[in-house]
């Protein structure tokens, strides 16, 4: 019995143009034989095909293999998944040239760049791309086709901040998260996530990636929203946004790394071999209620991604004369190896509730003065980020951060930390180090991180790569010009206090974006109010604490 073959009849040379070329909308399948044969319809050419059912519509289809000699061609392209075929199927497409691969990835990138692209079949043999309106690809597939269904990222209002663009955004095969997956993100430090709005940049562009940033759920009282910050030009675009953070003004690396007041004796305790006080924040003369370790990481592990920046205070006890240390004189290269101990006990302590949990340690920005980036500080972040990145699955975040003579990159509302612009790069070196390291499959599309490219100030002139690497640049969503970034307000307004600054609640949070969305800046408040945060906050700006 002879099997049905496919019979394929091209109508005109211009559809076969519509086809390759994709000039206005594309052609399809899956419409019905009326609207296919009218070449002329508001939905473009289409192709008339007689063929078999497709393998997927066949009885007890099973998953796409990767046996053989499966190569890049076997996947869809990044923020598209396929549908599964027939064992013989998948043995016919592993014999696929690999080179082949680009162009089923440059028919992605052109769905991309069609807004009514629903999904898109490639030819291999042909190296075809026939672009979907639709998501079923209707009755007939040639047997080297593959049918690619672009992700469906989530609903953007009239007042976010929308999806970049294709031309914002660059991508890659075999990353570990692909677009449209979940990045659960969870962050524990100290006034870096308070004072700042980095974490909540990086939020943002993820989100304007395609990703999708479910809440994590604490048990130990962590904060969904920054306390105090700047306003940015982009703040009403983030600001609302819920990133869960266990975040403590003024504290040091120790501060979260131990399970309560484990071995305190009278007030005291020895941490790597330096006698630290047992008592939290700047000058450890804040808060004695006792923190455990363990805590902080079965929160962490919840999240797939873990930001820690706990560090970033720990050679700065010279600003309370030392009174952590029992007014010991330590130099700040002599605290390193106290510093990484505390690190690695808490990125031990996440990796034994998840192993999956992907640990990301920030790099330290100098708190020096006129924030010169001196030798010591190069060696301090060295040192730390040779120790950390021997752990598996961490990594760490370098970055330069320009100096009072290169630039306006710190706050005067909370002085010693940097402000947007810098707040930006922070952000910005995750993603790229992320995108790097094959983590994300889709990131924003940068330039060479240099102090050069960081500082480019010509907005104005700057094509699309040269706004988003500049830090004194940015696209403004509104028009999608680039234009000049500016450092932010020079004081700060509160951004959430209160008891719902760690509600998780969907509900509340649905109502509060919604207001925050429609108010523009406003303060989100609970009626009950916490153990001063902000008489905290002023203390620690008192004693010179900056992070």
């Amino acid at each position: 019995m002879r099997r049905p073959s496919a019979v394929l009849v091209i109508p005109t040379l211009a559809a076969v143009a519509a086809v390759l070329h994709g000039c206005g909308e594309e052609p399809y399948f899956g419409s019905s034989p009326a609207v296919r044969s009218d070449f002329f319809s508001r939905e473009g050419a289409s192709l008339l095909v007689g063929l078999p059912k497709l393998p997927w519509a066949m009885p007890k289809p099973i998953a796409w293999t990767n046996a053989g000699n499966a190569d890049a061609l076997l996947h869809c392209p990044p923020g598209y998944t396929s549908r599964t075929h027939l064992q013989d199927m998948a043995r016919v497409q592993t014999q696929i040239p690999a080179g082949v691969g680009k162009a089923l990835s440059d028919c992605g990138m052109h769905c991309d760049n069609i807004s009514s692209c629903k999904a898109f079949m490639f030819g291999s043999d042909e190296k075809r791309c026939v672009v979907l309106h639709n998501d079923e690809p209707g009755d007939g597939l040639i047997k080297d086709y593959r049918f690619c269904l672009k992700v469906k990222p989530r609903h953007f209002g009239s007042s976010e901040a929308p999806l970049l663009r294709r031309s914002e955004y660059m991508q890659q095969e075999h990353a570990e998260i692909a677009v449209g997956e979940d990045i659960r993100i969870y962050a524990v430090g100290s006034s870096n996530l308070l004072w700042m709005t980095w974490l909540d940049q990086l939020h943002l562009v993820l989100r304007r990636l395609g990703y999708r940033l479910p809440v994590v759920p604490s048990n130990i009282s962590a904060r969904l929203y920054t306390l105090e910050a700047q306003t940015c030009d982009d703040s009403q675009y983030f600001e609302y946004l819920r990133t869960t953070r266990y975040a403590k003004i003024g504290w040091s690396s120790w501060d979260f790394a131990f399970e309560g007041w484990e071995g305190c004796k009278n007030g005291w305790r020895y941490a790597n071999g330096i006698k630290v006080k047992c008592q939290h924040g700047a000058g450890c003369a804040v808060g004695k209620d006792p923190v455990y370790l363990s805590q902080i990481a079965e929160d962490a592990s919840g999240s797939n991604i873990t930001l820690l920046a706990t560090w970033q205070n720990d050679d700065q006890q010279w600003s309370t004369h030392y009174k952590c240390f029992d007014g010991t004189k330590i130099d700040s290269l002599k605290v390193v190896p106290l510093s990484i101990s505390m690190l690695l006990k808490m990125i031990r302590a996440i990796r034994v509730k998840n192993p999956r949990t992907l640990i990301l340690v920030m790099g330290k920005y100098p708190q020096t003065l006129r924030h010169v980036t001196y030798p010591f500080l190069k060696r301090y972040n060295n040192m730390v980020k040779e120790a950390v990145e021997k752990e598996p699955r961490t990594l760490f975040i370098d970055f330069y951060m320009p100096n009072a003579d290169e630039g306006y990159f710190y706050q005067m509302a909370h002085s010693g930390h940097p402000n947007c612009r810098g707040s930006k790069l922070l952000a910005y070196s995750v993603m790229d180090r992320l995108f790097k390291a094959k983590i994300l499959s889709r990131s924003i599309r940068l330039g060479e991180t240099s102090k050069h490219h960081i500082l480019s100030p010509n907005c104005s002139h700057a094509d699309l790569v040269e706004c988003q690497t500049s830090a004194l640049c940015w696209i403004d969503p509104r028009d999608n010009q680039c234009k000049t970034y500016s450092p932010g307000s020079l004081d700060y307004h509160t951004i959430c206090k209160g008891t719902l600054c760690a509600d998780f609640n969907k509900e509340q949070a649905r109502k509060r974006t919604r207001t925050l969305l429609a108010g523009g800046r406003t303060t989100l408040q609970s009626w009950r109010g916490t153990d001063s945060e902000n008489s905290k906050a002023k203390a620690s700006q008192g004693l010179g604490f900056h992070t």
